[in-house]
């Protein structure tokens, strides 16, 4: 399960290797980055991403939900 500390650190750990190996889509780094400056100011959001409980432990095991939506407003509450 990744919580929303996880992901920012694993974010900002992809965007420091310039999304070397990350096999992500293009979208959805634009989409994680977008969500992960987001995160870093607002507990509220964090909070309910750790409240949805998501499985996947990876950014590329996420991939496909953030596919599913890639309307930032789903993720985040501006």
């Amino acid at each position: 399960m990744m919580n929303a500390k996880e992901l920012i650190e694993a974010v900002k750990t992809e965007k420091s290797n310039g999304w070397e190996n990350s096999d992500l889509y293009d979208g959805v780094q634009t989409l994680l980055k977008k969500i992960v400056d987001h995160f870093e100011t607002c507990e509220e959001c964090r909070d309910a991403w750790d409240d949805m409980g998501y499985e996947e432990e990876t950014l590329k095991e996420m991939e496909l939900l953030f596919l599913q939506n890639m309307d930032l407003h789903r993720w985040v509450c501006e």
